[in-house]
């Protein structure tokens, strides 16, 4: 049974670094993700709950407060959510510009 300090390692890559209570994230912690992501936040009963920071790998950082009940796991998957919507859009876009800047380089070819 986990009980006060300690850091936990998930076997998804996660690490918790924080306080315990009886086997539950219990108090201030910071929340390592795999991505390199980190979450420090106030925990009650392994839910967030309190203010807390979310810094992301992309350069962002989110500060608020969070209400218990809900839970880490579904804040990271709406923000895997977001962040896969971003990196797909970058594609498209990016292949988008890049088709575009092909097309006008053989119109000029073919016009020359």
């Amino acid at each position: 049974m986990f009980e006060g300090y300690g850091i936990y390692y998930y076997s998804d890559g996660f690490k918790y670094e924080g306080e315990f209570k009886k086997d539950s994230r219990e108090g201030y912690g910071i929340l390592y993700y795999s991505n390199g992501d980190k979450f420090k936040e106030i925990f009650k009963n392994d839910y967030v709950d309190g203010y807390g920071i979310f810094y992301s790998v992309l350069g962002f950082k989110y500060k608020g407060y969070f209400k218990y009940s809900i839970p880490y796991r579904i804040l990271f998957f709406i923000y895997q959510i977001l962040l896969f919507l971003y990196y797909s859009l970058s594609f498209i876009i990016r292949n988008k510009l890049s088709l575009i800047l092909i097309i006008i380089l053989i119109i000029s070819m073919l016009i020359n």
